[in-house]
């Protein structure tokens, strides 16, 4: 059965890191020497404590290994995913002129056509121009 969490979803990185954004919120109190630990947010303050989650914390649990290079007119960036559904995969993209070329190798076993349907889609939305979309 496939995951159906978002890791771009702000909130689904925030549970998905190693400790809880929340305890960065320590202070000393007033006339005190011990640190005064902070209450978990609530309600919308949850939501931006979460949404603060960087990207380094959320790289270190779904990428293995991570190469770019590029210059001010092309780009290339190659991963490779170390969680879930695509533990083994490669992603590989390429931007020049404004356009990208997406490579996806997949492990066995997983759909194709359903990741190169929803990468083409998250692209578009996203008003990406699409040179070239392979998922192998």
């Amino acid at each position: 059965m496939a995951s159906t969490v978002d890791p771009t979803d702000p909130l689904a990185r925030a549970l998905l890191t190693d400790g809880t954004p929340w305890l960065a919120l320590e202070r000393v109190a007033p006339g005190s020497s011990g640190p005064m630990v902070a209450q978990p947010p609530r309600g919308s303050d949850a939501i931006d404590v979460a949404s603060r989650v960087s990207l380094e914390q959320v790289m270190s649990r779904f990428v293995r290994r991570i190469a770019w290079s590029g210059d001010a007119h092309t780009g290339t960036a190659r991963l490779e995913l170390g969680a879930g559904e695509l533990t083994g995969a490669t992603l590989t993209i390429h931007a020049e002129g404004g356009a990208v070329r997406v490579s996806l190798e997949l492990p066995p076993g997983v759909d194709r056509a359903e990741w190169r349907d929803r990468i083409a889609k998250r692209l578009g939305a996203r008003g990406v121009q699409i040179a070239s979309l392979d998922v192998e």
